[in-house]
């Protein structure tokens, strides 16, 4: 669930961004009745969820979506309707109430339908840091009024550099105090000539957390880390495929090809406005006339905006982001046994996780399912025979793939782009204007 969580924390971010702000006036008396029933009702399903016993994986597809959108249902009243964001928005570090507000839904949510402790609670908010940092430091800079050429720019590229030490104090981790895991491992990762600061071990968090990563992108502020119940479930050579499918994600530059589809979002978002607005192009023939429809309707549009965004922020990561973030994964897979000369030892290593989860045949929309990942990597060896240069080509080719679609989805969205500024650049710069400023 560590994924679908991050995802999900990600999207309060993206709504509190995109979200426009309304403009209702209520009594105080009618604001606070409605807001306390809202929560009353929010906490009553919440007790009837914890009457049913219920583990969030037990739960079908259909009441899993459900509880999510009621959650991001209610987020978004609260941001629209009852004025939260407006209210907070324009002062300096008004999104942190606003962050507040969604994890009071989603936090006693997750307490109460699946295993969600204190250490990965810790874990969240290490992987959430950057972005949290990142808003902060926009809003200090704004408040000294500091600006200068490529602003935004330096302060993301300082954010991902220097986060990961403050992340590794947050995490519940320790060194790897195994001198005989730690002579195999150095060992290993120098014959790459990959630095890294430290080998970490988290803390057991739960019996089935079986995990291992890489935190940084700088050599100094790079480190390597594995969940203890890996360590004890896997045998050497095993142990070494992980670190070499770790290692290849170094080496095919995932991390800043990640980051590149991030910046490709902003993209999509910005098409996404264009095309929600388009039918109103032809039925109205200025946009003050567009604006005064608006307000007329304000409190739908204020509401279907905001899911609209939504929709679009998930479609894109859990179609589009999640491809790729599947495919680099295939791709690690693919080059940690070309390093290792044998699809054997990281086969072995993910049958020997997935009986250990149970989650042996279970699908993943971000990693692939052990199985396919397995049926994948016995093809692969399968298909080159054992020739190294045939095996090498085959690497290659895929990589090339992948990087080709990846150019292909980011010229598509400055295309689109491109197209609706020509088709009328000043109705659109000033309908972006009145809904983001």
């Amino acid at each position: 669930m560590l994924y679908e969580d991050f995802l999900a924390l990600w999207l309060a971010f993206l709504l509190i961004e995109l979200s426009p702000k309304a403009n209702f006036s209520f009594s105080i008396f009618a604001w606070s009745l409605f807001f306390l029933s809202k929560e009353l009702i929010f906490f009553l399903y919440l007790i009837f969820l914890k009457s049913l016993k219920l583990r969030l994986a037990n739960y079908s597809f259909v009441f899993y979506i459900f509880n999510y959108g009621l959650i991001f249902l209610l987020f978004t009243v609260d941001l629209a309707i009852f004025g939260f964001k407006k209210f907070f928005i324009k002062r300096y570090f008004g999104f942190i109430p606003l962050f507040l507000l969604f994890l009071h839904y989603y936090f006693p949510y997750r307490l109460i339908v699946s295993q969600f402790n204190y250490r990965y609670l810790l874990i969240l908010l290490a992987l959430i840091f950057p972005l949290f940092s990142l808003y902060c430091l926009f809003d200090l800079t704004n408040y000294f009024a500091l600006n200068f050429p490529g602003k935004y720019l330096f302060l993301i590229f300082l954010i991902l550099s220097f986060s990961p030490p403050i992340m590794v104090k947050i995490l519940p981790c320790q060194k790897l105090k195994n001198f005989y895991l730690r002579n195999l491992i150095e060992a290993f990762i120098s014959k790459f000539k990959i630095k890294f600061k430290e080998i970490l071990v988290l803390l057991p968090v739960g019996a089935q957390f079986y995990t291992a990563g890489i935190i940084g992108f700088l050599p100094p502020f790079r480190y390597l880390f594995f969940s203890q119940p890996l360590l004890n479930l896997l045998d050497d050579n095993e142990l070494l495929a992980v670190i070499s499918h770790e290692i290849a994600h170094i080496k095919n530059r995932h991390g800043l090809l990640l980051i590149f589809l991030f910046f490709s979002f902003s993209l999509l978002l910005i098409n996404a406005i264009h095309i929600f607005f388009l039918p109103f192009v032809f039925i109205f023939d200025s946009v003050d006339e567009f604006l005064d429809f608006f307000e007329r309707n304000q409190i739908f549009f204020e509401v279907f905006l905001g899911f609209y965004f939504l929709g679009v922020a998930l479609l894109m990561f859990r179609f589009i982001f999640a491809y790729f973030l599947r495919s680099f994964e295939r791709e690690a897979d693919l080059y940690a046994s070309l390093y290792l000369g044998d699809v054997k030892p990281l086969v072995g290593a993910l049958l020997k996780v997935g009986e250990a989860s149970n989650r042996l045949w279970e699908k993943s929309w971000h990693h692939y399912g052990i199985m396919e990942r397995v049926a994948f990597l016995l093809n692969f060896a399968k298909k080159v025979g054992g020739g190294l240069g045939e095996a090498i080509e085959l690497g290659e080719k895929f990589s090339r793939r992948i990087r080709f679609y990846l150019f292909l989805w980011t010229a598509g969205n400055v295309f689109i782009g491109f197209v609706f500024q020509l088709l009328g650049a000043s109705f659109w710069e000033r309908l972006l204007k009145f809904f983001l400023s």
